[in-house]
C-alpha cells in the first residue's frame, strides 16, 4: 500500500558534504503530506528541530513541537532515558560503542537533548523495543507516517557510521521503499528488508510514528 508523500532533498554544507539535514528534510515531507497547503522553509525547521549549524537533530525538541501543534508521535526504541539523563554522552559511549558516542558528540547537541528528555518523555508514546520490518509494516497500514533512523553507511555499502532519516512509503514481504534525502538523495528507494533491518540495527534502533489527530 504506498503512499504517495511529496519528497524533497537535503544539500551540502560547507562542512558535511553528504548534509546534516536529513531529519529537517524529512519532516519537511511529512508536515506537506498532511499539511498540503503550508510549505515549511527549512529555517523553520531547523527552529523546530533546535538545529545547531552542522550537526545533525535530535528527535527530542521536534517531537515536543509536533505534539503541540495536534500530531501524535510514536517512538520505538530501548533507550534507557534515565541514564541518559544521568550520564549523557557516558551512557550513549557505553551502551552504543566509540563510534557512535563520537559522532553524536561531533554531529549533534547531546546536552540539549538532555535537557529535554523530561517534557519529552511526558509527550510522546514510548514502545520499549527495537523496531522490526514488520512493526514498519504494521505502523504504516493503518496510514501513520514512518520515519526510522539507520546508519547509512550500512544502507550505501560503506564502512563506518552515520546516522540518517528518512520516509518509508511502502513495504512487502521482500522490500521496503522509501523517501531517502540524502545524499546522495534517493526517491522512492527499493531495498532488501534485510538490509534495511541491518542499517536500522546498526543505528541502534529507534524509528518515530507520526498521525495528525
Amino acid at each position: 500500500m504506498k503512499t504517495i508523500i511529496p519528497f524533497y532533498t537535503a544539500f551540502p554544507t560547507p562542512g558535511h558534504p553528504e548534509g546534516v539535514h536529513c531529519v529537517e528534510t524529512s519532516l519537511k515531507m511529512i508536515l506537506k503530506y498532511f499539511e498540503p497547503d503550508k510549505d515549511y522553509s527549512i529555517e523553520k525547521l531547523e527552529d523546530i528541530t533546535g538545529k545547531q549549524p552542522e550537526k545533525g537533530s535530535w528527535s527530542f525538541q521536534w517531537s515536543i513541537w509536533f505534539t503541540n501543534h495536534g500530531y501524535t508521535v510514536k517512538h520505538y526504541t530501548t533507550f534507557d532515558f534515565k541514564a541518559f539523563m544521568d550520564e549523557g554522552a557516558d551512557y550513549i559511549r557505553r551502551e552504543y560503542g566509540n563510534e557512535v558516542a563520537d559522532w553524536q558528540e561531533q554531529n549533534s547537541d547531546v546536552e540539549l537533548a538532555r535537557s529535554q528528555t523530561k517534557e519529552y518523555l511526558d509527550k510522546v508514546e514510548i514502545v520499549a523495543k527495537k523496531p522490526t520490518i514488520d512493526d514498519i509494516r504494521k505502523e504504516h497500514w493503518v496510514h501513520s507516517l514512518v520515519k526510522p533512523m539507520v546508519n547509512s553507511r550500512v544502507l550505501n555499502n560503506k564502512e563506518g557510521y552515520e546516522g540518517h532519516s528518512m520516509v518509508v512509503i511502502d513495504v512487502d514481504d521482500e522490500n521496503i521503499w522509501f523517501h531517502d534525502p540524502g545524499l546522495p538523495a534517493f526517491e522512492n528507494r527499493k531495498v532488501s528488508r534485510k538490509l534495511f533491518q541491518e542499517a536500522m540495527d546498526s543505528f541502534g534502533g529507534e524509528m518515530d510514528i507520526i498521525q495528525k489527530l
